[in-house]
């Protein structure tokens, strides 16, 4: 059995992951979604960039080599072991790197010419 979890990463303090489902003993995890694009993409054996991301974050978090995400319609249930990329990981914490340096210097990142602010 799993139950939902919100981890802190040991190494980054500003990093946090949240479970929907994780092992008493930390071991394996799983990521639920129940969108249509998502559901439909799982039927081909994918997994969407943003949730690409979103489990390797966890992982990254967690200190798993992989996680399960598991698809659901209402009906029909998906499940595609994530493995662990760890050139992705070091891509991802760069980025974190650049966006964490303007929240604590509070220099708002440069806008992009198609970007609106709304404040």
């Amino acid at each position: 059995s799993v139950l939902p979890l919100v981890c802190e990463d040991d190494d980054i303090k500003y990093m946090s992951a949240s479970f929907d489902g994780i092992t008493h003993d930390l071991t394996r995890a799983v990521e639920i979604k129940c969108g249509v694009s998502s559901h439909k993409a799982a039927k081909k054996g994918a997994i969407p960039p943003y949730y690409f991301c979103q489990l390797h974050h966890q992982m990254k978090v967690s200190g798993l080599q992989e996680i399960d995400y598991y698809s659901f319609d209402g009906k029909e249930g998906i499940l595609i072991v994530q493995k662990r990329e760890d050139s992705f990981i070091d891509e991802m914490l760069a980025s974190y790197s650049g966006f964490w340096n303007h929240v604590i210097t509070k220099t708002p990142p440069r806008q992009h010419h198609e970007t609106t602010f709304i404040i």
